[in-house]
């Protein structure tokens, strides 16, 4: 099965992040949903047995709720340039071994362009559950399916997706296609509610 809806719950959990100086939380654009969005799709061999099949996306079909979200996220957790991506994995059929998830990247002609989120690192106090849900997972359990948040600037023509370990296959080229948005905004429509976490503060 797909990863939790929690791992999702990154695109809400920041909402709940106050502006500088400001008592009030800053308020995402209203998602449309009725549009196609750009998207990407790829289906190779697993040489350890079965497929992988990807599907890469923008984490929302809103042009201005992505933009919002990329700029709250990039603040709260200290990114350099970029946005979030959601990305599928699925390995389906014969069950093969698991796939390194660690080294994960897109890249495109110009080189690296989105990787997964780094656990937060180990210090004292405790670390911003956003942070937590953002990180990525180690592998991808033979057989099952994971959904990643991946963050950078929007990939170019066809990218490919690498970095899965010896166990996975070397490559897997991305063709673009679309997706409908209401696809996007569903997944995260009824965890809304959980957008009241805060990030801890210093000296708690």
């Amino acid at each position: 099965m797909l990863l939790p809806l929690l791992v999702l719950l990154l695109a809400v959990l920041h909402l709940a992040e106050r502006r500088p100086g400001l008592g009030r939380r800053a308020q995402p654009p209203r998602a449309c949903g009725g549009e196609e969005v750009e998207a990407w799709a790829g289906s190779v061999e697993v040489p350890s047995g079965g497929r992988l099949q990807v599907n890469l996306a923008p984490l929302h079909s809103n042009s201005d709720r992505q933009r919002f979200e990329a700029q709250s996220l990039a603040r709260r957790l200290d990114l350099g340039e970029g946005e979030p991506w959601r990305l599928v994995l699925r390995h389906v059929g014969h069950p093969g071994a698991d796939l390194e998830l660690g080294g994960l990247v897109v890249a495109d002609e110009g080189g690296a362009r989105l990787r997964p989120l780094s656990p937060p690192a180990q210090t004292e106090g405790i670390a911003d559950p956003l942070a937590v849900l953002l990180a990525a997972p180690e592998r991808l359990t033979a057989g099952s399916a994971r959904t990643l948040v991946l963050w950078g600037p929007a990939p170019s023509g066809t990218p490919r997706l690498g970095g899965l370990g010896v166990s996975g296959p070397e490559l897997v080229p991305l063709v673009p296609g679309s997706v409908a948005g209401s696809e996007l905004d569903g997944s995260l429509v009824r965890i809304e509610r959980f957008a009241r976490i805060q990030p801890p503060r210093r000296g708690d």
